[in-house]
């Protein structure tokens, strides 16, 4: 029963308009930088090592690269910055739209 509750916990952070650090409580600007810089400061996140510099304000995703981080905060704040030239198709990643095009657009 727990991991259903903590899976719709997780499904409605995916979707929430207000970020909260699940953590430390904290309710923060809906910003990938302040985000990102925020799961690197938090005190309150257990990180599995030292090495996981790079720690997801809301589920358990950690990583080694900032960048990764990056790319993971975008899916919970839903941002696309990325798209396409031929359609109106927006993407999180630059290998969604280069995939995208090439099936699409054969290019």
């Amino acid at each position: 029963m727990q991991f259903f509750f903590l899976s719709l916990k997780h499904q409605y952070s995916l979707i929430s308009d207000v970020p909260t650090c699940s953590y430390c409580c904290s309710v923060l600007m809906r910003n990938a930088e302040f985000l990102m810089n925020h799961g690197q400061t938090c005190l309150a996140m257990n990180r599995p090592s030292r090495m996981y510099r790079y720690m997801c304000y809301t589920c358990d995703y950690h990583s080694y690269s900032n960048h990764n981080l990056l790319r993971h905060v975008r899916i919970h704040l839903g941002e696309k910055p990325f798209k396409c030239s031929h359609c109106d198709y927006f993407s999180s990643t630059v290998s969604n739209i280069k995939r995208h095009m090439l099936i699409r657009h054969n290019m």
